[in-house]
């Protein structure tokens, strides 16, 4: 009887979860029972606990329960291995004379540690759900954090001002859209180009008026699903026991800009034809100085491109007026149609393909501009 109950809740529990879920043999029972009790345990724990990032990168604690938690639970303590790789701002780009430094600050490099510190909190809310939980960082990872959030947020800044100077048909909302969805995920990639300073030893780090001075190209390429890649999160302990996890909510930013009374209907469409898992999108595309070399510039934007084929991407959209979208159609993107916002411009949705035809053409004439570029790396692992 107990055995038919339980068989019952399994079912019903996949036919909810849009699983199809039917085990043929006792251990492929045994198997399902173990993982719908691993995700129950997951989602408990971060209802039981608050996630508690520490000033300054140095950690993540995962605190049970109110103030009496100090002594009512005791605390496992595990430091995160340091082996994080990405670091900002170690290419220096020379071309006709200039040297420019490349800055890879998107948040999506922080996904392999993100991962790891995942598997460490769920296993935590499955084995000790009565214990807190203090994960060190590592001083490599720290001090990552702390400078890739410095530049992307500097670079941020600066392509919104310049948004409102330059494209006057922004409405405040669509500023305010700028703003807001990069609080909500860090699932982005973000590049910088910045003019290079041969006095100032490798990795120093520039203030925010100091990038502002030097900033010539940025760009930004989004990503489905909303992840926040510095700390814990349930979805994230979820993925990393693999347990399939379906985010019905995230929108690309071009979606936040579309005209209300026909959102619905041009997603839908849209959807129809790319999947939302392996689209991305190129925003924030600007130029702040008409100095950069052409093969400079080439170099930037196939970065960008093959980084979206790196991540598994199949399409990449880009959205904007008439100008940008003739910008993009220099690389490859096709117009998939008008973009129906209440801007009072004229502004266009388009694609490319990535291993269409399109894609290989414009890939090769980007690399043959991009080798008059050389190419140096200014840091070195300590």
């Amino acid at each position: 009887m107990i055995f038919f109950w339980l068989a019952l809740s399994l079912n019903l529990f996949a036919s909810q979860s849009h699983v199809s879920v039917q085990p043929q043999t006792c251990e492929q029972f045994l198997e399902l029972n173990e993982w719908v009790l691993n995700r129950r345990k997951i989602i408990n724990g971060f209802d039981n606990f608050q996630i508690l990032p520490e000033v300054g990168a140095r950690g993540v604690r995962l605190y049970r329960g109110g103030k009496e938690s100090a002594w009512r639970y005791s605390w496992r303590r595990i430091p995160l291995r340091d082996n994080f790789r990405a670091k900002a701002g170690v290419e220096v780009w020379y071309a006709n004379g200039q040297s420019f430094q490349f800055i890879d600050v998107g948040f999506k490099n922080f996904e392999p540690d993100w991962f790891v510190q995942n598997a460490i909190v769920a296993d935590h809310m499955i084995l000790n759900p009565n214990e807190n939980l203090y994960i060190k960082y590592g001083p490599h990872r720290r001090d990552a954090e702390l400078t890739f959030r410095h530049y992307r947020w500097a670079f941020h800044g600066h392509v919104v001002e310049r948004y409102a100077n330059v494209k006057k048909y922004l409405t405040p909302q669509d500023l305010y859209m700028l703003q807001f969805s990069n609080i909500g995920s860090t699932n982005i990639d973000v590049f910088g180009l910045i003019a290079h300073d041969e006095t100032l030893p490798p990795g120093t780090l520039l203030t925010k008026d100091e990038i502002r001075d030097r900033l010539k190209v940025t760009i930004q390429i989004s990503y489905y699903g909303e992840f926040n890649f510095f700390h814990p999160t349930m979805i994230g302990a979820l993925i990393a026991k693999g347990i399939k996890v379906r985010q019905r909510v995230f929108r690309l930013p071009f979606e936040k800009r579309l005209d209300p009374d026909v959102a619905l209907a041009y997603r839908r469409r849209f959807y129809q034809s790319f999947k939302p898992e392996t689209t991305c999108e190129f925003t924030r595309l600007a130029k702040f100085a008409n100095d950069v070399p052409r093969p400079v510039f080439d170099r930037f934007i196939l970065r960008a491109m093959t980084t979206a084929d790196r991540r598994g991407m199949k399409t990449i959209v880009a959205s904007g007026d008439e100008y940008t979208t003739r910008l993009f159609h220099r690389y490859g993107f096709k117009t998939y149609a008008p973009l129906p916002t209440n801007s009072g411009v004229n502004e266009y949705l388009s694609y490319l393909e990535i291993g269409s035809p399109e894609y290989w053409e414009v890939y090769e004439r980007l690399l043959d501009s991009a080798l008059k570029v050389i190419v140096r790396t200014n840091w070195k692992r300590k």
